[in-house]
């Protein structure tokens, strides 16, 4: 049995954002680049991490998870859309993919961050080139639609633009972009082994009720048929994708919303300790012992 180990590199770009989501025009464009800074070390300590295991020689593999948002322009046709999507993705993902598999830095965020006098001349590229990870853990919920707004942080607003009717929790409901992220990285990274490490949803009060004991989350069961749907057509079409795990099994403390939010295929009275499986648990439990996608 190979040994595997998974670095969480948890993007704190965004996070510093979410962390104050309640105006995200409060963070600055400046802060934002401060961040690549922190960022690099965190990169750079993940190499190291890598490095060292490698030498070792253990037998095993270990690589690196992240969390990806592909980016959407509001409109594709206004060109401050597309530049504002384009520079969130280099900001929260390129950045971090590219010096984690490639060995550098996209230039056009160097560039950027450049203009807010963000020192970059230090940045150990050599070191990163020598410890590539074995694979890539990827935490998928959903893409980001961006648009060009000058009082958002490097006038890229992705807080306030989900089109959907009924709103998930984390984001815009495609899992279309699940498969597109997977041929990027397929097409752009090697095609680097690949496990999604976090996929999952929460809709709120009107997928979670207990009735007659039991909870018929269909918004939930919907999004995991499509997004599980998705990754295995990304693996029919060449993306070496090599596992799937679901966030989450139990409803829980997550760390943006504490227990006011429910991402499980478990439903949890948290007065009581009450385990309620959902319809979702029930679905998922069909699709592994199937290994098929229901109709």
């Amino acid at each position: 049995m190979s040994l595997i180990l998974i670095c969480f590199l948890i993007t704190p770009t965004v996070n510093n954002v979410i962390a104050k989501k309640s105006d995200p025009k409060s963070i600055t464009s400046q802060q934002y680049a401060d961040q690549a800074i922190a960022s690099h070390h965190l990169i750079m300590a993940n190499a190291k991490v890598i490095d060292d295991y490698h030498k070792m020689n253990l037998g095993g593999r270990i690589g690196i998870t992240l969390n990806l948002i592909p980016t959407i322009p509001k409109d594709s046709t206004n060109a401050n859309d597309v530049l504002a999507a384009k520079r969130f993705d280099g900001m929260h993902n390129r950045w971090f993919l590219d010096a984690s598999i490639k060995g550098v830095y996209p230039q056009d965020i160097l560039d950027l961050y450049k203009t807010y006098n963000v020192d970059v001349k230090s940045f150990e590229i050599p070191k990163l080139q020598n410890s590539k990870p074995d694979f890539l853990g990827v935490n998928f919920y959903a893409p980001a639609v961006v648009s060009w707004d000058e009082k958002f942080p490097m006038s890229a607003n992705w807080m306030t633009n989900n089109p959907d009717s009924v709103k998930m929790f984390n984001g815009y409901v495609r899992p279309d972009y699940l498969y597109k992220l997977l041929m990027r990285i397929k097409n752009e990274y090697s095609n680097i082994p690949t496990i999604i490490t976090e996929n999952g949803a929460g809709f709120g009060d009107a997928d979670e009720q207990v009735v007659d004991g039991k909870v018929n989350d269909k918004l939930r069961c919907a999004y995991l048929q499509t997004h599980i749907a998705a990754a295995l057509q990304a693996k029919q079409d060449g993306a070496d994708l090599q596992g799937y795990f679901l966030w989450s099994i139990l409803d829980n403390f997550e760390w943006m919303s504490g227990y006011d939010k429910r991402f499980g295929i478990v439903y949890v009275n948290f007065d009581t300790q009450e385990r309620i499986p959902k319809q979702s648990f029930y679905l998922y439990q069909k699709i592994i012992s199937e290994n098929k996608i229901m109709q």
